[in-house]
């Protein structure tokens, strides 16, 4: 099932994205090296199940304008994008996801505008405190930031041998030839980098404030980017959260369609975390179970 896009123009860059359904809104932000349809399986299980869908091309990314420069990519910016989304659709809160470097933009966002966020499912990276004390675990994991920093060698060796390097480190992932394909186009490589290069501050230590909406986190126990220690920990930078493992890396929402398997955390009314066990099924109905029970929840006055 495909879904029209839609263009905003929202801090001068047209922002790409796909508006679904009727319903609570629930914010889909993508990460490195996706775009929106990294949600194709996901938008249409959200619509039938009564939300409304929202899912933008993050700046560089997809359809989405791609600045040129690498402050272009601030995380002050990334989470204004989200929000002059939200401003553009009118929506006042919004039920958040985000994958990646979505995610972390979503935590960031959590932190800076808590009014806008009802709650939110947190897929691979945990609270910016919990993924800078990740332990040596994640310094080793996290090695190529440093290789995006060097401008012009990176993205030469990354294409080398029809992209050789880039599919090792991804681990061979089905959706390279999508990458590939948005990534040569003109300046769109050094576009996707430029997140790295402008952020290279968010791996240094900082005492980054908690968030008070509820939390659902979700990890690949194969995820070769991030350790477990990070998700774990990001209990300590929120009033409630609540972290499960599943038998997937870290393309957990462009596994195919099948459902993330394994445990799953899920947030309930009066802060008690219930682990719910699913196997793995032939389509998204388990884990949209989850998400929906997530989403659905009425806000909590939660204290810490």
């Amino acid at each position: 099932m495909e879904f029209k896009a839609t263009k905003f123009r929202i801090n001068d860059i047209e922002m790409n994205a796909v508006v679904a359904g009727e319903g609570l809104d629930v914010l889909l932000v993508h990460g490195f090296p996706d775009s929106t349809a990294v949600w194709r399986h996901q938008i249409p299980a959200l619509v039938a199940a009564g939300y409304r869908a929202i899912a933008p091309d993050l700046r560089g990314f997809g359809e989405s304008t791609a600045p040129p420069n690498i402050a272009d990519y601030k995380i002050d910016l990334l989470v204004s994008d989200l929000i002059g989304l939200l401003d553009a659709l009118g929506v006042p809160s919004v039920r958040l996801v985000g994958h990646d470097w979505g995610s972390a933009i979503c935590w960031h966002t959590c932190i800076r505008h808590p009014d806008r966020i009802n709650r939110y499912v947190a897929l691979s990276v945990g609270h910016p405190s919990a993924y800078v004390q990740g332990g040596i675990a994640q310094k080793l994991k996290s090695w190529y930031i440093l290789f995006f920093q060097i401008r012009g060698l990176s993205e030469w060796m990354v294409t080398r041998s029809n992209w050789w390097l880039w599919r090792r480190m991804m681990r061979y992932d089905p959706e390279f030839e999508q990458w590939k394909s948005d990534l040569s186009r003109p300046g769109r490589l050094t576009a996707a980098l430029n997140y790295y290069r402008a952020n290279l501050n968010l791996i240094l230590p900082k005492p980054w404030p908690k968030v008070s909406m509820p939390v659902m986190g979700v990890w690949g126990e194969g995820d070769v980017a991030t350790a477990e220690r990070q998700r774990a920990e990001s209990g300590t930078g929120t009033i409630l959260t609540r972290w499960g493992a599943l038998d997937y890396g870290s393309a957990m929402p462009r596994t195919a369609r099948v459902a993330p398997g394994g445990m799953v955390f899920h947030v309930l009314n009066r802060g008690v975390a219930r682990m719910q066990l699913f196997e793995k099924a032939a389509d998204y109905q388990a884990f949209e179970q989850v998400l929906r029970g997530t989403l659905d929840q009425s806000p909590m006055r939660i204290c810490a």
